[in-house]
């Protein structure tokens, strides 16, 4: 019974963000209220399963939010339209492990590794390079996902490897993505927050994911643990008489993923969050076809249909909480107030905002607030304006924000994946990882308000 339920509200997960697609191109009053108020049952069910500090944000969120619509006089519909605010950022984590989901089924993450595997052989890798160059390139398209592929894909390729270590340097890794991929919830949720292109800030973004790497390698032969054994083992080699290894495919696949994804930016007056979330669907699926892998591929995208509610509902519960609080403020003159606070506390000066909003980040989010709860408040709150900063600058920050917080939060999805991969508590990682995120911290605050005093930004 339990099971059927969990795969009902699956379904219902799939349908309303369905219903909130159809609406951008077709929009529709009752569409609108149909996908609100079904976001809205799926939040009360996703509610009871939360973590108890989960509970209490979501609580803050909904109560804070409600109390402002009911100053305020806010019509029922309203009210509704505001759970479904955030479903575009709900249905890229819906969608975008469809193609994680493909490349598993249709065995092109097995080609890579075999393909690493065979690289090393010949030119005798080290497998924590390794892995940061192809956590930084995977983890464009497969977000969280890339996590665990590249660690299995190091594994089966390489005899011997630290693991906390090599663990760490995945983690850092997948950050350089979260600075300027559009396949990243962060990278869309500021897009849709200041209603920007990808290219307003896309390069800006790619530029401060190499200073990023750079930092990384600085900080590289400093990563120690106390207690980090080699690991030996042989990996397993591929069959005698295989077919030889490619990652043609997979390349092709990822190349035109991304040429299509811009190239329909360009040519269609649709945000790169609606563009990257159908693609998610389209691309693998039409691959398939021509491939002639549709029947491998169905069979895995029916079993994470009914798995989505389970996997979910503490993302669904957060960024549902988040946008109804976010449409509650906006309501209000709470932004003007907010301006003028963070105007004082920082003096006037656009560099001592920027470091404290990021600062402001990570410290909540070392208590279990999500920085889709930052981005969301100041995003909706705080006008740019009142900095004489842009739209663009402002969204930088808090894509800088969103990625240092995650990289240090023992409640975040990264950290927490991280963690169980390796099989020991999170702060193990964080601890290792605090001289890096605040030399990041300074360093990408200065870079921008560098830019920003050149009126480059």
């Amino acid at each position: 019974m339990i099971q059927i339920k969990e795969r009902a509200l699956s379904i219902l997960c799939y349908l309303t963000c369905t219903f909130y697609l159809v609406h951008l191109f077709f929009p529709s009053v009752w569409l609108q209220m149909t996908y609100g108020m079904l976001a809205a049952i799926l939040f009360f069910y996703a509610f009871p399963l939360l973590s108890l500090v989960s509970k209490i944000v979501v609580v803050a969120l909904i109560g804070i939010g409600g109390f402002c619509f009911w100053i305020e006089g806010a019509s029922g519909s309203t009210l509704v339209f505001s759970f479904g605010q955030n479903l575009n950022i709900i249905s890229m984590f819906l969608f975008i492990p469809f193609i994680s989901t493909f490349l598993s089924s249709v065995g092109y993450i097995d080609s890579m590794k075999h393909w690493v595997q065979k690289q090393e052989q010949k030119r005798r890798l080290r497998p924590d390079h390794t892995a940061f160059w192809l956590t930084s390139i995977v983890g464009l398209l497969l977000n969280f996902g890339s996590l665990a592929i590249v660690k299995r894909i190091i594994e089966g390729s390489f005899s011997s490897f630290r693991e906390q270590r090599l663990m760490l340097v995945i983690l850092r890794g997948f950050g350089s993505c979260l600075l300027w991929s559009p396949f990243m919830v962060n990278i869309g949720l500021i897009l849709t927050i200041f209603d920007l292109s990808w290219y307003q800030i896309g390069g800006f973004g790619l530029l401060m994911a190499l200073i990023y790497i750079f930092l990384f390698w600085l900080f590289y032969p400093a990563i120690q643990f106390d207690h980090d054994p080699v690991i030996e083992h042989h990996p397993v080699d591929r069959r005698k008489g295989e077919a030889e290894t490619t990652i043609k495919p997979f390349v092709a696949f990822s190349v035109l993923l991304i040429a299509s994804c811009f190239t329909s930016d360009m040519l269609f007056n649709v945000n790169m969050v609606t563009i990257v979330t159908i693609l998610a669907v389209l691309f693998p699926f039409l691959w398939a076809v021509v491939m002639k892998q549709v029947h491998t591929f169905f069979q895995s995208v029916i079993e994470q249909l009914f798995t989505a509610f389970t996997r979910l509902k503490q993302e669904w519960a957060i960024f549902v909480s988040a946008g109804f609080f976010a449409v509650a403020l906006s309501e209000t003159a709470f932004g003007t107030y907010a301006s003028e606070w963070l105007y004082q506390l920082a003096n006037g000066s656009v560099f001592i905002m920027s470091g404290l909003i990021i600062l402001f980040a990570v410290i909540l989010a070392q208590v279990g607030i999500h920085p889709v709860i930052v981005l969301t408040g100041i995003g909706s709150s705080i006008s740019p304006e009142a900095f004489g900063i842009s739209s663009a600058y402002l969204a930088l920050v808090l894509i800088v924000s969103w990625t240092l917080s995650t990289q240090l939060s023992p409640f975040s999805g990264q950290v927490l994946l991280s963690a169980h991969l390796l099989k020991r508590p999170a702060y193990i990682l964080i601890r290792r990882n605090i001289g890096f995120i605040f030399t990041q911290w300074v360093v990408l605050t200065s870079v921008l308000y560098g830019l920003h005093a050149m009126n480059w930004l």
